[in-house]
This record gives C-alpha cells, sequence and structure tokens, in this order.
C-alpha cells in the first residue's frame, strides 16, 4: 500500500464517522504526497461539501477530473455542486458527461432531470425520470419528482400514484409526504391531507408550510383551536410567508377577532398574498364589510374581490 493510499483510508474512515475536517486534513496529506492521486481529491472534494464549502468542492472536482477524465462519478458529483450553487447548465454539462462514460446509472438520470424541469424542459425532465425508473424501481425520489412533474401538468391521478410509491419506497420522504397532503386537500379529503401534514411535521418540526397547511385542513374540520395553533407556529417560523399571515388572518376572523384579523390580513396582502380570496367564502362575506377591510381591499388593487 502506498503513502497516499493509507491517508485516504485514513480519511475515508474518519468521513464514515462524521469527521469531515479531520479527513479533509487526511486527503490533503495523500494529495500532497501524490499530486496525482484524482482519489485523493475526489474524496476531499465530498469532504468539504458535507462542511458546506461548495467552492472548495467544486475546484477539488476540477483538479479530479483533470486527472481522471473517465471518472463519470466525479462528473455526477460536480454536477451536484454546480446544481447547489444553482448553476444548472454546468450541471446538466456534467450529468451528461456523466451519463455518456456510463449510461447505467439511475441517480444521473434523475439529477439530470430535475435540472431539466427547472431550465423549463419538463418533456425532457419527464424522458429522465422515466429512465431513471427504469434503471432502478426503487429510486424513491425518482418517484417524487415524476409525481412532482405531473401534478404540474395536471395529471394529478399519476402524480399521486408516484408519491404513494415514492413514500412506500422511502416513508421518510418528507417533501413527497407534503406533496400528497397538498393533493389530499385539494381533493377536499382533509383527513388524509391531516395524516400526511403531520407525518411531514414528525419529520420535519420546523416546515413552516406543513404548518400552515395543517392549520387550513384544521379549519375546514371545524377544529379553529388546533388551527389557531399551527397558523401561529407558521408565521414564528416564516414571518414573512404571507400565506402564513393569511391563514392566521382568517383563522382571527372566524374567532371574531376584528383588530388581529385586519392586522394580519393587511400584512398578508403586502406580502403578495391573495388573501382577498377569502371573501369569496360565504364565511367571510361579512368581514368584507369592515370599514378596515374596505380600505386594505382598495389600497392593494390586486386584492380587489
Amino acid at each position: 500500500m502506498t503513502q497516499s493510499q493509507t491517508y485516504i483510508d485514513q480519511g475515508m474512515e474518519l468521513s464514515q464517522q462524521g469527521n469531515f475536517k479531520s479527513a479533509i486534513k487526511a486527503f490533503s496529506q495523500a494529495a500532497k504526497v501524490d499530486p496525482k492521486d484524482a482519489f485523493a481529491y475526489y474524496n476531499r472534494a465530498i469532504a468539504y461539501y458535507q462542511i458546506g464549502q461548495k467552492k472548495k468542492a467544486l475546484q477539488d472536482f476540477n483538479t479530479a477530473l483533470k486527472l481522471a477524465p473517465d471518472d463519470s462519478m466525479a462528473y455526477n458529483n460536480r454536477g451536484y455542486v454546480n446544481d447547489d450553487l444553482g448553476k444548472l447548465q454546468d450541471a446538466l454539462e456534467d450529468y451528461t458527461a456523466a451519463l455518456k462514460l456510463n449510461p447505467e446509472q439511475a441517480q444521473t438520470y434523475n439529477n439530470r432531470g430535475y435540472v431539466y424541469y427547472r431550465m423549463g424542459n419538463p418533456a425532457a425532465a419527464m424522458a429522465d425520470f422515466n429512465e431513471a425508473i427504469s434503471l432502478d424501481a426503487n429510486l424513491a425520489q425518482a418517484y417524487y419528482y415524476r409525481g412532482y412533474a405531473f401534478e404540474k401538468r395536471g395529471e394529478l391521478k399519476k402524480a399521486m400514484m408516484d408519491y404513494d410509491e415514492a413514500i412506500f419506497l422511502d416513508p421518510d420522504l418528507v417533501q413527497a409526504i407534503y406533496n400528497r397532503g397538498n393533493l389530499f386537500f385539494n381533493m377536499q379529503d382533509y383527513e388524509s391531507a391531516l395524516d400526511d401534514y403531520s407525518h411531514a411535521l414528525r419529520l420535519a418540526p420546523s416546515f413552516a408550510k406543513a404548518y400552515n397547511n395543517r392549520a387550513n385542513c384544521y379549519q375546514k374540520l371545524g377544529r379553529i383551536e388546533e388551527a389557531f395553533e399551527d397558523a401561529n407556529r407558521s408565521v414564528v417560523l416564516s414571518p414573512n410567508n404571507g400565506n402564513s399571515h393569511c391563514t392566521l388572518a382568517a383563522i382571527y376572523g372566524l374567532k371574531g377577532e376584528e383588530i388581529r384579523f385586519v392586522h394580519h390580513l393587511e400584512i398578508a396582502l403586502k406580502k403578495g398574498c391573495p388573501a382577498w380570496r377569502m371573501f369569496e367564502t360565504e364565511e367571510f362575506k361579512e368581514l368584507k364589510e369592515i370599514p378596515q377591510v374596505k380600505k386594505l381591499l382598495n389600497k392593494f388593487p390586486a386584492s380587489k374581490a
């Protein structure tokens, strides 16, 4: 075993223990001993990424690929870093390069599909999600992304089926659970939506949107005090989210607390939330006649009902 490999093995062990800073030191020693050891840079890049030093990770992946230009996983992982840095075109090129070298990488198809989707190419995205699933039928994230794409296309039954499969494969996939909850809510299946939002919150206790949407479920089910508690949590966790203030305003309105209702309604409208929609429902029509509410609806032209 070479001295470089000894340092790399030490770094790998430290990485497995979660001690990434010490692992970086070990990989740096390996690179110092053998500056042409691509594996030293590759693993140091991963360790840098784990501690949030994405630009250093990118530099090391660049070096690793100069030394080993046929490493498909280095392209895939550099693509992931570029994606995280918002460099979608660079990420797309990296994932494509990885697939040219190894067209059997389901995760890379999934990653590229998500990039395609955000770049405004849903057809290419869907093709990649399908290919990812054909290569690995147990890849939960691919079902989630495809489900999301179906949902945005209005194919809600297909979206629900994919979210179901994603959650079956990975019961801790929070975003899939939350999105399925949204589908249930829009289907007016509030009990099922409530179950999904509660599940999501057990996994992610600071998920403000889930608190907000669960509050809306409780409201629909007539459980106003529970709705009030969740809406408050959502506002505390995400004070700049207009939807959270809109939900809290609605609950204050149902509780008959006019001053607080108007206060949160104004914040919601200022933050661009279409809070005026609540006045389209029978239970809020009378609140629209409050003088301060009329002034707010006139003040924000887009909110005029």
